[in-house]
């Protein structure tokens, strides 16, 4: 399931993407993040947050502009098909080329701000987490992975030079990141099962409920129109 990220990487060229985006692979980890939400979520809400100021910047042109929604969504696509196709057992996540780690080295920048862009995707979703996992348990399999996940972003991003070890500006990290590095792709692709799974459920109660509302009942959005008037198209 190979990604072609080359289109990216000149688009991420440009003078404004490369002035106002946050940058390729912090846009990888953020649109990864997105894909792996458990509820979904437009465009028109998160692609704001890829630019510094939260907010599109001004294209040259309507085509230029055009071009780099289409690869931002054809990206976060990428991420959504990989989850979804993932096999039953023992899947991870393909990611980008230029993420690689070496021993006494530690993590490429690229993995960094891959990392980077996947906690703030985290800290932008934090509310939706938090209810999607408000009645699982502690020990649950779900929340043991989620908060593997996240740990080992944090280790990876703040890893010193040489891939030892970690430490925020205000306590070091318990995962090694040699360690956080085997397990990213795994937990990646599990975390992101576990949002596409809850996703999927959310469509279905949606199709449900909106299966048990007649077409001349009032629609539930409050607009006072009949349903066939109004959400059900």
């Amino acid at each position: 399931m190979g990604f072609d990220y080359q289109p990216l990487k000149q688009c991420f060229s440009s003078d404004v993407m490369n002035q106002a985006g946050i940058g390729l692979y912090q846009t990888c980890g953020f649109t990864l993040a997105i894909a792996s939400a458990p509820e979904i979520i437009s465009p028109l809400e998160w692609l704001p947050c890829l630019f510094h100021e939260n907010r599109l910047p001004e294209f040259p042109n309507e085509t230029d502009r055009e071009e780099a929604i289409g690869l931002l969504v054809h990206l976060t696509d990428h991420w959504t098909a990989q989850i979804a196709g993932r096999a039953p057992q023992g899947a991870l996540l393909e990611l980008p080329g230029d993420c690689f780690f070496v021993s006494g080295k530690g993590p490429s920048q690229a993995v960094r701000d891959f990392c980077e862009g996947y906690l703030k995707g985290y800290r932008w979703l934090q509310r939706a987490w938090d209810l999607a996992l408000r009645d699982v348990g502690d020990e649950d399999r779900e929340k043991l992975v989620f908060n593997a996940t996240i740990m080992a972003c944090l280790t990876l991003h703040y890893s010193d030079d040489k891939g030892e070890v970690a430490a925020m500006p205000d306590r070091a990290l318990p995962m090694k990141p040699a360690k956080a590095w085997h397990l990213l792709p795994a937990l990646l692709i599990e975390t992101g099962g576990f949002g596409l799974d809850r996703q999927r459920a959310a469509e279905e109660a949606e199709a449900t409920d909106s299966e048990k509302i007649g077409r001349n009942e009032p629609c539930p959005c409050g607009s006072g129109k009949k349903y066939k008037k109004c959400c059900l198209n």
